[in-house]
């Protein structure tokens, strides 16, 4: 373990700020402006620090640090480096007197939630991937903090947060550069609106690795939703590309629109009073209803009289009174079939005359039909 000394801070300020020969230890470090304390194993910072005035850019990743570095007297930064550590936390204070910080580098630490960046209206790009979070936790957002940066932020990397879904993220309309790959997201839907309508200036994203990417033509989807995309999951998007998913998707939507009003005309058409179809008379109201036994089909006359006939011989037969059976008189309708000559024929409503006062077993005899 290493604790930061002014002896470290000498020997790893840039090259390009050299110490002069009579020159003060305290005086030298105010001029720095780069620090490079990366892969040092470094765990505790006193006060060293708040000697460098100047200070721009900080580069202390890949160390063991558990928490942020009090930077308070070093207000010149821009560009801050502290992914792979330990930090646990974003102190309410530790950014409060820093509002300069256009680059914020955090991934690989144990931060569970982003807050603190209230005061941080000149940022452009926060990156926060891979956060080393206990099994079901996922990375959380301040609404505060959000809303604070939601004006300058333009590039966010969020990647392998366990993060299902990106809807609090809506209010930075000012993204260009969006990685977002090894999580949890499986609302394709949510994420085409955020596009269209939160989202519109974005030019760069990656979502691989991600269940949404297992969607029929989600890529599709998305370059279709997102007008100024050029690289997708790390492919570029070509001119081309983009011109024909639009032509598809418009031409979609229009025969969508054109079903849809043909839909409404046609139940708009449609009468919605009752008494209108009570009015409207059908077959039944005008013939009785027949058995579903069997429909006669049009006869003349004469074969009529045969087919009645052989029915009644058939019933006698059988032990059937014939003379009740012949004073029955088969009709339809009020008409009976002794009406019809010999050379008539049966009119065409008698062509749903039903037998059931036939034998059917006429149908098997020898009577020329």
């Amino acid at each position: 373990m290493v604790r930061l000394t002014a002896d470290v801070l000498l020997r790893c300020s840039s090259s390009y700020i050299k110490k002069r020969r009579e020159e003060s230890r305290k005086h030298y470090l105010r001029r720095v402006t780069h620090l490079h304390l990366e892969d040092r194993a470094i765990d505790e910072i006193g006060d060293e620090l708040e000697s460098c005035h100047n200070l721009t850019v900080l580069y202390m990743y890949d160390n063991q640090l558990s928490q942020l570095p009090n930077l308070s007297r070093n207000i010149n930064l821009t560009h801050v480096y502290l992914q792979n550590n330990c930090i646990e936390q974003l102190g309410a204070n530790s950014l409060t007197a820093l509002n300069k910080i256009t680059k914020l580098y955090l991934g690989g630490n144990r931060i569970v939630v982003i807050e603190g960046l209230e005061s941080q209206q000149q940022l452009q790009e926060l990156h926060i991937e891979n956060q080393l979070l206990e099994s079901g936790e996922k990375l959380l957002f301040d609404q505060r903090s959000l809303w604070a940066i939601a004006g300058t932020l333009t590039v966010l990397n969020i990647s392998g947060n366990a993060l299902s879904s990106l809807a609090e993220l809506d209010c930075l309309t000012s993204l260009q550069q969006l990685s977002a790959s090894d999580n949890l997201l499986t609302n394709l839907r949510e994420l085409t609106q955020l596009l269209r309508s939160s989202w519109q200036r974005l030019h760069r994203l990656d979502i691989a690795n991600n269940p949404l990417c297992h969607r029929q033509k989600y890529r599709d989807r998305i370059i279709v939703a997102a007008p100024a995309l050029e690289t997708l999951d790390g492919v570029e998007v070509s001119e081309t590309t983009k011109q024909f998913l639009r032509s598809w998707a418009a031409n979609r939507d229009a025969i969508k629109q054109r079903l849809t009003a043909s839909s409404n005309t046609s139940t708009q058409q449609l009468p919605h009073d009752t008494d209108t179809y009570a009015s409207v008379k059908t077959d039944t109201d005008v013939y009785p209803s027949v058995p579903a036994t069997y429909l006669m089909p049009a006869l003349n006359g004469h074969k009529f009289q045969q087919f009645l006939a052989r029915s009644h011989s058939q019933q006698e037969s059988v032990g059937v009174n014939s003379d009740a059976r012949s004073n029955h008189n088969f009709s339809y309708g009020g008409i009976c079939g002794s009406h019809f000559g010999s050379n008539d024929v049966i009119p065409g409503n008698l062509r749903h005359l039903s037998l059931h006062n036939i034998n059917l077993e006429c149908l098997n005899s020898n009577v020329p039909l």
